[in-house]
């Protein structure tokens, strides 16, 4: 599925860039799935037993084809790259592993003890790279989680629509 190719639910691209809490964490929040979940289209059964699979899968999902590529050229362009994930810095790592990608930052749930939409990774980033904010372009699959928090911090967004959402409010792109 679209979804087990995804590498990571967002990357910061910036022209400016020079534990088991969380392991417990995740297993808990997937774990809370447990039963009926909201798929979006109706509830969808997780099995017993499979609880944690979701967490325990993230390492192992896979970039889409495109995306090794086009960060490559974005860095040819002058552009650092960096991650802000509500993932731990595990599965980031396997991403940036499966991308063939070294990433100028990186910035997890575990680094800020918050997970996004609050704008503790934001903060982190910034005082960590010294980047300038109207040199800063924050792309991101997420509406919630990333677009909109970003837009409210004044930063310029770009929106990857896989599953064609309508967005509210409209991104920057």
């Amino acid at each position: 599925s679209k979804a087990r190719r995804a590498t990571s639910d967002a990357t910061s691209v910036s022209s400016g860039v020079a534990s088991q809490p969380l392991r417990t964490a995740q297993v808990e929040a997937t774990s809370g799935m447990a039963g009926p979940i909201s798929s979006g289209r109706g509830r969808v059964p997780v099995p017993s037993g499979e609880e944690g699979a979701l967490a325990a899968a993230l390492p192992g999902w896979r970039p889409f084809p495109e995306v090794p590529a086009e960060l490559e050229e974005l860095r040819r362009r002058g552009w650092r790259l960096a991650v802000l994930s509500n993932c731990d810095r595990e599965h980031v790592e396997a991403s940036a592993q499966a991308l063939g990608i070294a990433f100028d930052a990186t910035v997890v749930a575990q680094d800020v003890r918050s997970y996004k939409p609050a704008p503790a990774h934001w903060a982190r980033f910034f005082a960590a790279t010294g980047a300038a904010r109207e040199a800063h372009v924050h792309v991101a699959a997420s509406l919630f989680h990333d677009i909109r928090p970003a837009g409210d911090l004044g930063l310029r967004t770009v929106w990857i629509n896989r599953a064609a959402e309508r967005p509210t409010p409209t991104p920057g792109r």
